[in-house]
């Protein structure tokens, strides 16, 4: 995990990883997105990604005399694995994500939109099937906002829900 974690120091390689967060994607879509960095350079941190087991290659396809691949997250990015190690580690990476989406943020000129960002946390009293059912009414409201479409603009979301991990009594 240190390798991962330190290949996810630079900058770029954070916003790359952004971009994948949308769902996997070839270098030149990345590019199209990432329009100040040169594709020299995002080769060689889409190679970095690479090397520490944070990205993987979906796909290849041959393109006028190349090859295309295409990139999706991996590793200590893939939520396949359940265990409390791999969690902890995927949380470390959300955070980091949603930090550096804030940051980006406040270096833009503020937009006097109060919906452009919104931080909260607030706690929820739920049963299993209660949650279960939040789970589903978020997917269904946010699966048509997953992708562009006409007079929408990109925004990023982050919701991590822990239980409890207390009574919830006061030990005063």
């Amino acid at each position: 995990m240190e390798e991962s974690l330190k290949a996810l120091m630079h900058p770029l390689r954070w916003r790359i990883i952004q971009q994948l967060a949308g769902g996997p994607s070839t270098a030149g879509e990345i590019n199209a997105k990432l329009t100040d960095v040169a594709p020299a350079t995002l080769y060689r941190h889409l190679q970095a990604l690479l090397t520490a087991d944070l990205i993987a290659v979906t796909d290849e396809k041959p393109v006028r005399g190349a090859v295309e691949k295409t990139y999706t997250l991996a590793g200590l990015l893939d939520d396949s694995d359940p265990s409390p190690e791999s969690r902890r580690n995927q949380a470390a990476l959300v955070l980091g994500l949603l930090q550096a989406d804030v940051l980006a943020y406040l270096k833009t000129p503020l937009d006097p939109d109060p919906a452009g960002l919104t931080l909260t946390r607030t706690e929820i009293y739920a049963t299993p099937q209660e949650l279960d059912e939040l789970s589903k009414a978020l997917t269904e409201a946010l699966t048509p906002l997953l992708h562009p479409h006409e007079g929408a603009t990109p925004h990023h979301l982050g919701l991590i829900m822990t239980p409890e991990t207390t009574t919830g009594q006061d030990d005063s």
